[in-house]
């Protein structure tokens, strides 16, 4: 593989948990301990995958695949304009001025149209999920049920690891959230006419990411790294996307049998009160094979309401909806999804929703 100016972090080890290992109170806190230890130098983890959850992520790998082999004329059908659950194009999806070379497949949350929270409210984001097959729907949908249940136990963990009691409100916080997925296909270099970037560097805007990639690799993660300034994402003076892209101290993340690549999110960065950071990543695209991967968000109420500091010193709410949606309005600008929400305003329904605090 063709890492160019980066260089791969030989001494840079990401632990592997079992979290299933750890049955009582006390090993639970402990294990919560030393997880929080990794991600606040590592900022990545892995956990490990059952037989069971292994042989349903080679499901939804392989039905990303197929939906991939489809004419691009095809693909581009599974488009809506209240949701975006559906196909993006490589090229499409833009940060910071770069569009990245990606094809994604998103899962929203589903929600009929006479969800209260489509007719009436006319929240953005919200509507009916669109699939391109039953199987695809059946093997996604699994997918994700088994990774938000590992990301729940998970988070639980986390926060006796922080020294909250059982219960806390982190596990509140994504109960009923609003997860949801992101199916990925990575051109290689050579399909790509020699262009290297996948996704440009960025943090994550939700609460806790739960990946599984296969077996080409292409995940680079920027390790925590003492005085270094970490912009915050949900603030609109600062901003993760392009950060340190091409400075050294990225370390590839290789590719492993039998777990999920788990880090933390803008969101979670706030409800820690900065003890956890987002973790700032990118995809490098490899030289002769395509990747495929899929990135679970297990997310916040839609409503969930954060409060942050600016650098002015100054209290600003932050609503997890408004930051979801804003990045993908930046995120696809030419989207009919953007452009409904923008002509339409919809982003101020939002404020429709009674507020969830801390």
């Amino acid at each position: 593989m063709k890492t160019s100016t980066l260089k791969v972090s030989t001494s840079r080890i990401f632990e592997t948990f079992d979290i299933r290992a750890a049955k009582t109170l006390k090993e639970q806190r402990e294990l919560g301990e030393r997880i929080v230890a990794a991600l606040q130098r590592d900022s990545l983890i892995q956990i490990k995958k059952n037989y069971q959850e292994d042989l349903l992520t080679a499901r939804a790998l392989l039905q990303n695949k197929k939906f991939n082999r489809l004419p691009q004329d095809e693909k581009i059908k599974f488009v809506s304009d209240t949701t975006y659950t559906g196909y993006v194009f490589s090229g499409e999806e833009k940060k910071g001025g770069r569009y990245d070379q990606v094809e994604v497949y998103t899962v929203f949350p589903h929600f009929d149209r006479d969800n209260e929270r489509v007719k009436t409210l006319r929240l953005p984001c919200h509507g009916e999920a669109i699939y391109p097959s039953i199987d695809y729907k059946d093997a996604i949908e699994a997918y994700m049920k088994a990774t938000g249940n590992m990301c729940d136990q998970l988070i639980e963990i986390i926060g006796l690891g922080l020294g909250l009691e059982p219960n806390h409100y982190l596990s509140e916080m994504v109960r009923d959230g609003f997860h949801h997925a992101r199916v990925l296909r990575f051109k290689s270099q050579k399909e790509a006419g020699g262009a290297s970037n996948g996704i440009s560097a960025h943090s994550d805007y939700g609460f806790l990411i739960a990946a599984s990639q296969d077996d080409v690799g292409g995940l680079w993660v920027r390790p925590v790294v003492n005085g270094e300034k970490r912009g915050r994402n949900y603030l609109e003076e600062e901003t993760t996307i392009g950060a340190y892209d091409d400075k050294p101290g990225w370390a590839f993340v290789t590719p492993q049998e039998s777990v999920w690549t788990v880090f933390v999110g803008d969101m979670m960065e706030l409800a820690t009160q900065r003890k956890l950071k987002a973790n700032i990543h990118k995809v490098k695209l490899n030289e002769e094979k395509e990747r495929f991967a899929i990135a679970y968000f297990h997310e916040p109420k839609f409503n969930q309401t954060f409060e942050a500091v600016n650098s002015r010193g100054k209290k600003k709410e932050i609503v997890y909806g408004k930051h979801l949606t804003n990045m993908y309005v930046k995120a696809y600008p030419n989207r009919s999804t953007t452009k409904r929400i923008e002509s339409e305003e919809l982003c101020k329904n939002i404020d429709r929703l009674p507020k969830i605090s801390l």
